[in-house]
């Protein structure tokens, strides 16, 4: 097995923010409102409010989510037999407690 000198790109399949919102909320027993917003007025709310503590998310987080970050991980998968934890409800099941 040849793995030196080699980059592996790791991931999941690719879930959409509303969907995290819903998996995540699901797994802790709350249902959580979503209100669109454009991203460019989230970029900019980030960018005034990024600095303090209590702002849920940063301007480069926003960026990252618009552009996406998905891969193919099946190589590394099963090269190393890693069986991949799927992001749901019961994965997360632990945020209940």
């Amino acid at each position: 097995m040849k793995t030196f000198k080699k980059t592996y790109h790791l991931g999941g399949k690719a879930i959409s923010w509303k969907d995290i919102i819903k998996i995540v909320s699901g797994a802790y027993g709350k249902n959580k409102w979503t209100i669109p917003a454009p991203a460019f007025f989230i970029k900019s709310m980030a960018a005034i409010f990024g600095r303090f503590a209590w702002f849920p998310i940063t301007k480069d987080q926003i960026t990252m989510l618009v552009e996406g970050n998905v891969c193919k991980s099946d190589e590394i998968f099963s090269m190393f037999d890693i069986k991949p934890i799927p992001f749901n409800s019961e994965s997360l099941s632990y945020l209940k407690y």
